[in-house]
Formats: C-alpha cells, sequence, structure tokens
C-alpha cells in the first residue's frame, strides 16, 4: 500500500512539473535565438531590439519568424501558432552575413612616415630622413602619410630613429612666419592699394597679426590670407 501511494506522488509531481514547463513564459531571449535562426537561413545577421529578459505568454510550439511586410528583414512579426495563438513586432538591425566577417577581420596595419635618424628639437625635416613603417593604429590620431607634409617642418620635440611621426612632435605650420615679407593691402571702396610689408609674428590663416608697413615705417594690424599676402584691419590700427 505505501509503495503504490509513493508512485501515484511521483506521478502527480512529474505531471505538474510538466504542465510548469509547459506554462514556461516565453522571455526576450528566446525570441532573440528564434530571430537569428531565421536571419541566419536568409544569409544575414543581426540584433533584435528586445530586452533578453522580458517575459511573453508560454507558448507549446515552436516560434515562427517571418517579415512584417515582403522581403524587409528589418521589421519582423514572431507568432506562437499555439491556440489561441500570439503574436510580437520586434525591431532588427540587419546586415549581411558576409558583411559581419569582413568588419570582424582585423584591418592590414597602415604605412605612416617615420625617422630613418634620430632629430633633435629644432631639426629640420628632409626627404632623405623619412621612411615608411606600418602601425595598427588609426592614422586620423595625427599621422603622417605623404612625405610632402612633413618635408621643410622643424621638430618641436626630440625623436628616435623608427619612431612615427605625429603633428605633436612638429612645430605649427605657419603660413605667415615672423620676419617673412608680404604684401599689405588695403581696400577703399572698389579699389585695392598694396605696400610692401614685413611680419613681425606668426600667423596661420584668418589670425590677426602684427606687421610692418615697409613704406611708411608703422606698424599695424593686419589680418592672414594667404602665405605672401594680409589685410588691413578697420578700426585697429
Amino acid at each position: 500500500m505505501g509503495d503504490m501511494l509513493l508512485r501515484w506522488l511521483l506521478f502527480i509531481i512529474l505531471l505538474m512539473g510538466s504542465a510548469a514547463r509547459a506554462s514556461d513564459p516565453v522571455t526576450g531571449a528566446d525570441i532573440q535565438t528564434a530571430i537569428a535562426a531565421a536571419l541566419k537561413h536568409q544569409g544575414l545577421t543581426g540584433q533584435a531590439m528586445i530586452h533578453p529578459a522580458r517575459h511573453y505568454y508560454p507558448c507549446d510550439h515552436d516560434l515562427i519568424v517571418l517579415p512584417r511586410f515582403e522581403d524587409k528583414w528589418g521589421l519582423l512579426r514572431v507568432t506562437c501558432p499555439d491556440d489561441p495563438a500570439w503574436d510580437i513586432t520586434v525591431r532588427v538591425k540587419t546586415r549581411k552575413a558576409d558583411q559581419e566577417d569582413q568588419q570582424t577581420t582585423p584591418d592590414a596595419p597602415q604605412m605612416v612616415l617615420a625617422l630613418r635618424t634620430a632629430l633633435a628639437r629644432g631639426d629640420v625635416i628632409t626627404a632623405d630622413m623619412l621612411a615608411f613603417t606600418p602601425t595598427g593604429q588609426d592614422i586620423a590620431l595625427g599621422y603622417f602619410t605623404n612625405p610632402d607634409d612633413v618635408i621643410g617642418r622643424r621638430m618641436a620635440k626630440p625623436l628616435g630613429i623608427g619612431r612615427p611621426l605625429q603633428r605633436r612632435h612638429l612645430e605649427t605650420d605657419w603660413m605667415i612666419h615672423e620676419d617673412s615679407p608680404l604684401i599689405i593691402a588695403s581696400i577703399i571702396g572698389a579699389i585695392e592699394i598694396t605696400a610692401n610689408g614685413r611680419a613681425l609674428e606668426n600667423g596661420q590663416f584668418g589670425d590677426i597679426i602684427e606687421v610692418m608697413n615697409l613704406t611708411s615705417g608703422k606698424k599695424i594690424k593686419a589680418i592672414v590670407k594667404s602665405s605672401k599676402k594680409v589685410a588691413t584691419v578697420a578700426n585697429m590700427n
């Protein structure tokens, strides 16, 4: 009698467990898995915009994943074919699987300019001092790939052999240098009057710098227009 009662109890416990499993809610993680399988079948990968821990209704059948609109796999309908059935709409960021593989492939090292010889602060760079070297860094971080961008420029700090050149290693590439000759232009109505001048300080394009008018001997303020020309600034002289 005791053995029979124990068997019935075990049978009831198994039935309860089966019922509990059948009534387990579908989670966001379950939906993500079903979507990933459907995308893979289409040669796509993607990220389902759904929280994996979120709970939905239970489902005793496999979830069905189809595009909400024909061939538009960015918006999907996930359906549970139970009776009664239920469905939800999920937005997905998709891309082709081969694009995914291409993006995860490490980029080849980029070639940037480096020094053949150690240079000190103030040294001027010449073509024979340069060589190319590979780097895994983003060239947008101030590296150089064109020798014309560095030849003739001065070092702002010492740099050793083989070290890649960066913008911070070089003195500012001024458009106009102190003591360099230039043309001073003054606009009066529709007339431009010019005079020879000399820069009294360094300047980039658009900077207001002090210059010497060699005709009048006066120091005036002017705005840098090019490497050889400045224009007088009204009300500042």
